[in-house]
């Protein structure tokens, strides 16, 4: 059932609190266009136009993996600013040009910083995050569950929102080595 939700009781553990199992996203589900200067699907793991900071070209041979021209490794990071919590990545294809694959935040919400986690699920491919304003973690309601949720495909940018609030905790989303991710 590729796009369900599946709810699972957390058992008298944290009566309030419940874990949720994603499926990611099958062929039937909707997602936003890539963002401007996230790499075409036909281009996976190219760089932006605008790539940022790189292995430089004339030191690529001397200091990637000989495959680094063919290889499909891609990395990714998360940082937060005023103006939403950014998903990072980078391919060796590109000499690790750092590009923006998709910036998080939500409308009318005003904050100084988002911040976030983020987990890679097993295909290597999308990313689960759970984000909110910083000052969500000053209020215990908002800390267990005001986070918001999103799957962000880290060669295509696209970002599928969910309809579902989760605990912005260290431990939040968990993923494993297949096609799933637990939010808490």
């Amino acid at each position: 059932m590729p796009g369900a939700l599946k709810r699972i009781r957390a058992g008298g553990i944290v009566p309030a609190a419940c874990a949720l199992i994603l499926t990611t996203l099958g062929s039937g589900a909707t997602a936003a266009p890539a963002p401007a200067g996230a790499p075409a699907a036909s281009q996976a793991g190219a760089p932006s136009s605008s790539p940022g900071p790189s292995v430089p070209p004339a030191r690529r041979d001397q200091v990637l993996p000989d495959d680094w021209r063919s290889s499909r490794d891609l990395a990714w990071t998360t940082s937060g600013d005023i103006d939403g919590f950014h998903v990072l990545a980078a391919s060796a294809r590109s000499g690790y040009a750092w590009y923006t694959a998709a910036t998080l935040s939500e409308p009318g919400v005003e904050t100084d910083r988002w911040i976030g986690n983020a987990c890679l699920i097993g295909s290597g491919r999308r990313l689960v995050v759970a984000y909110g304003p910083r000052t969500f973690t000053n209020r215990p309601d908002l800390f267990e569950r005001g986070g918001f949720t999103a799957v962000v495909d880290l060669l295509t940018g696209a970002v599928t929102k969910l309809a579902l609030r989760t605990s912005l905790a260290y431990f939040n989303p968990g993923c494993g080595a297949g096609e799933t991710a637990v939010l808490t």
